[in-house]
């Protein structure tokens, strides 16, 4: 449906010019301080569309046509990938790990850092804003409480569960996060204290998330299948 496209290519581009918006205060600022302000900004908004009638006020917006399918949803996000995927290996990319890494190294080897965090929060805006309208045309009906600060928290987990250091990190943090507690609804009751206590033996076993960069190198997966070599004493033996 070409309609359905353009309106979401139009709430993704929507997004973005917030995204930019928002990126303007927070050129100077890192670290903890970025993430509750970007929390802070996110619930303005929320705040804002709670009182705006145009789209429903504090009663929310329905009648949505139910126009989203799972192959909607799994075409955008091969797209996604793919975007990332391409990205990564680019000069923005590389200018992109090198900012995580060191934002004072990145900016005296001649990175842009303005344009690349306004482009990095514009990019992210986008796709945010893609999967919100196919969000609304799934739910059907939509009001600021959906999109409140313990959704932002919850997106936050599924970085840090599924991984900060690659874009396929939170595409299985998601996918872990949705469907184990389904996986132990068995248990009924302990389900949720089950479920709680592996993700903080996950953050511990694993910090980086269940997946890390390291893991798409062929040297991990050899030094993973292959036996450890043998010690001199072992070989004396």
């Amino acid at each position: 449906d070409f309609t359905f496209l353009f309106a979401l290519i139009c709430g993704g581009l929507l997004a973005t010019i917030v995204g930019v918006i928002t990126s303007f205060p927070a050129l100077r600022i890192r670290g903890i301080y970025l993430l509750l302000m970007t929390l802070a900004i996110s619930e303005i908004i929320r705040v804002f569309f709670l009182n705006f009638e145009y789209t429903g006020g504090a009663s929310g917006l329905g009648g949505i046509p139910p126009l989203t399918t799972v192959w909607n949803v799994y075409i955008v996000l091969v797209i996604v990938v793919f975007f990332f995927v391409r990205i990564t290996h680019s000069r923005i990319g590389r200018a992109f790990e090198s900012m995580k890494e060191d934002e004072g190294a990145a900016e005296m080897m001649g990175v842009g850092m303005t344009r690349h965090k306004m482009l990095a929060f514009g990019v992210g805006a986008f796709f945010a804003g893609l999967g919100g309208g196919l969000y609304a045309h799934y739910a059907l009906y939509i009001d600021s409480t959906n999109f409140g600060v313990f959704r932002s928290i919850e997106i936050l987990i599924w970085t840090l569960l599924g991984g900060y250091e690659i874009y396929l990190g939170p595409i299985y943090g998601g996918f872990f996060l949705t469907f184990m507690p389904e996986w132990l609804c068995v248990i009924q009751d302990w389900r949720i204290i089950i479920f709680g206590g592996l993700l903080v033996v996950m953050m511990v076993a694993r910090p980086t998330g269940l997946i890390s960069k390291e893991m798409l190198t062929s040297h991990y997966w050899r030094s993973v299948f292959q036996p450890a070599p043998k010690t001199s004493s072992e070989a004396d033996s």
